[in-house]
């Protein structure tokens, strides 16, 4: 029988080695897309620290991953643990680059916004070169936070031209707008996106999955507020 030479015994090692690897990257992403599965099904029915628990199992199989981060980033945000959100945020932020993706903005830059209680120069610059309009709404939010109704409204007026925002991001923006109008003492709009945001908001469990009822439920319950605030105004001012 042949022996192998010196360098086909190395090709064969290098060989054997990168099948491991593959069946071990392959076993990797398997694991962590099952526990990315969990974690999405946890998130939407607001088992947060479930939807945690999934993504910490999922990092360990993909630690580098940048959209891993950002969704425990968001995750703990909803924990109101915005220390350690902003930790997770910035290192997903670093691994995936500036000036990528809206939504990595955009979630570190809602983090500072509820760190700062509004004032925030930093969240306000990495939204500040965005034109997504999930970015328009978190600029809205800085600025009626930061006691601007002109800008706030400047800022909402600019959603609908950017675009329509993610799935969360129209709800978020219907429930801001009715805040930004009333502010401004545009009553009737403030009614109307809250009426918006009614009829946005799935009305039972069988309009969506249950995966999803608890943050529909969470502003299901805002949209009631925000209608009865902006009809008080208006019986306020006497415009119905």
């Amino acid at each position: 029988r042949r022996v192998l030479s010196y360098l086909e015994q190395v090709f064969v090692l290098v060989a054997l080695v990168l099948a491991l690897y593959v069946v071990y990257a392959a076993y990797c992403n398997w694991r962590a897309a099952a526990e990315v599965d969990g974690a999405r099904y946890a998130f939407g029915a607001a088992e947060f620290q479930t939807a945690r628990d999934h993504l910490n199992a999922a990092l360990d199989y993909r630690p580098d991953d940048a959209y891993l981060l950002l969704f425990k980033g968001a995750t703990l945000s909803l924990q109101e643990s915005y220390s350690e959100a902003e930790k997770v945020l910035r290192e997903a932020l670093k691994r995936r680059g500036r000036g990528s993706d809206e939504a990595f903005a955009v979630a570190l830059a809602s983090v500072l916004l509820f760190r700062s209680g509004g004032a925030s120069t930093e969240a306000e610059a990495h939204v500040a070169g965005v034109r997504g309009p999930d970015a328009c709404v978190v600029r809205a939010a800085l600025r009626i936070l930061a006691d601007d109704a002109r800008g706030a409204l400047e800022a909402v007026e600019a959603v609908e031209r950017a675009g329509i925002p993610s799935q969360h991001g129209l709800l978020a923006y219907y429930l801001l707008a009715s805040r930004v109008y009333a502010v401004n003492g545009r009553y009737r709009e403030a009614v109307d996106f809250a009426m918006r945001l009614m009829t946005a908001v799935p009305k039972s469990g069988r309009d969506t999955p249950r995966a999803s009822r608890g943050i529909y439920n969470w502003f299901a319950a805002q949209s009631v507020k925000a209608l009865a605030s902006a009809l008080t105004d208006c019986a306020a001012n006497q415009l119905y």
